[in-house]
């Protein structure tokens, strides 16, 4: 079930509204996700060394990316701009990357939002500049995001719906495709503090596939979930939490079946992972402005592509504080641009 891991508290007293949209959230950053594996394969062509390199890379970037869905989501916002460390009345912003030569720069992506704050369009290019993937969003008059329409090279592939009940809480999302068909439909049950108790999966019909079951503590943190294949129990995972003084969660422990997993905090930020199931480690550090600055590790499950990480970013800002170049260190330490942004603000 796609959003199974990310609906994880991180402070007590969150919103229903807020807990509500960190669903649609998810989804946006694992589309992200997807559409840049196939933007990277139209626009790059390496050799099996550079492809090493490249995967080492591109692993260590999919497992940030990875902890944000399931950890940093639940802390998010309700707003877009906000969940992705975005300054001022942003109006849309560009990215462009670098292919094979530090001139050749070539449109990726490009967001747009409306005047709340929140994305009405994504669109991704390939390495011509023609728009392979788009989505557009559409919002209620209280900001939820109520439908969503996704393509690709100008055919409609997905058309979704999202629906919410009177407490603000999102209790459906249904898929189509193109010719209508039914692709998945998620229901979810909540208990009286707003809670997710039950997430229940039917793919592309009325047959309950999967199911979910959450329980919770008195400080409605999550501490257990119980996974059904149809109605029949399959797995336990447990959940334990260590608190600040302000009762904000400095450390979370997840117990699986062959080991656990254990997520450190520093505020909102994400700074740590530990898995003693894959013997792996994670360390972020971030800059004053919450942009990732490095990222160290091992991961013993990949070795392939080389058991420790170690990359290093630096960015240069715009006047409202949001990064409009990257730099990322290279294998010698020296760093090189990475990645460039262009933002437009509403007047």
């Amino acid at each position: 079930m796609w959003n199974r891991k990310h609906n994880t508290q991180q402070s007590i007293g969150t919103s229903r509204a807020v807990q509500s949209r960190k669903f649609t959230k998810f989804s946006v950053v694992r589309q992200t996700v997807a559409l840049s594996v196939m933007q990277l394969r139209e626009k790059i062509k390496l050799n099996s060394n550079e492809m090493k390199k490249f995967s080492k890379v591109f692993l260590s970037f999919f497992l940030v990316v990875n902890l944000w869905n399931t950890e940093l989501l639940a802390q998010q916002d309700n707003n877009d701009l906000k969940n992705l460390n975005l300054n001022g009345k942003v109006l849309s912003i560009t990215t462009y990357t670098q292919i094979n030569s530090p001139d050749n720069w070539i449109i990726d992506n490009k967001y747009v939002f409306n005047n709340e704050g929140n994305i009405i369009s994504v669109g991704f290019y390939d390495i011509e500049g023609a728009i392979t993937s788009y989505s557009e969003r559409f919002y209620d008059g209280k900001g939820f995001e109520i439908e969503r329409k996704s393509s690709y090279r100008g055919d409609l592939t997905t058309h979704t719906y999202f629906a919410y009940d009177s407490a603000g809480n999102f209790v459906k999302n249904t898929s189509y495709d193109n010719k209508g068909n039914q692709s998945y439909k998620y229901i979810y049950f909540y208990d009286k503090n707003g809670n997710l108790t039950e997430e229940c999966d039917y793919e592309n019909s009325e047959t309950l596939k999967e199911k979910s079951v959450y329980k919770y503590d008195q400080n409605n943190n999550k501490i257990q979930i119980d996974y059904y294949k149809e109605n029949i129990l399959v797995k336990i995972d447990f959940l334990k939490y260590t608190y600040s003084s302000d009762k904000n969660i400095i450390s979370k422990e997840i117990n699986y079946e062959k080991g656990k997993v254990i997520f450190d905090y520093e505020g909102k930020k994400l700074i740590k992972e530990t898995s003693s199931t894959t013997k792996s480690l994670k360390i972020s550090i971030y800059n004053q402005n919450g942009d990732l600055v490095k990222v160290s590790g091992n991961y013993n499950t990949q070795p392939s592509y080389g058991d420790n990480i170690n990359l290093n970013y630096k960015y240069e800002y715009d006047s409202q504080n949001n990064w409009v170049k990257q730099y990322m260190s290279d294998y010698s330490g020296n760093y090189k641009i990475y990645a460039k942004r262009e933002l437009t603000y509403y007047q």
